[in-house]
């Protein structure tokens, strides 16, 4: 659902059921900010996205609360930096 509203679409889309089901198992997503056209997606949340979405489980968070911290921190970390301040 984080890769949907950053890249505003879903991350497989094939021209046929059987496509999608083949990109899911075997293609690595683009990253959101390569697909989003509207909006600016921060390097952070593209790495965040795209670890959740690793093939392989040691690759992926090992828990949600891992996942959630790490979004956390990334809205603190913005929202206290320069601009934010």
């Amino acid at each position: 659902m984080l890769y949907e509203l950053l890249a505003l679409r879903e991350p497989f889309r094939g021209r046929t059921i059987e496509d999608t089901f083949h990109d899911i198992c075997n293609m690595t997503p683009p990253a959101p900010s390569a697909i989003s056209k509207h909006l600016t997606v921060p390097t952070r949340l593209d790495e965040i996205c795209l670890k959740a979405m690793q093939k392989e489980p040691r690759g992926r968070y090992s828990n949600i609360m891992d996942m959630v911290r790490e979004i956390r921190q990334f809205c603190e970390q913005t929202m206290l930096g320069p601009t934010g301040s």
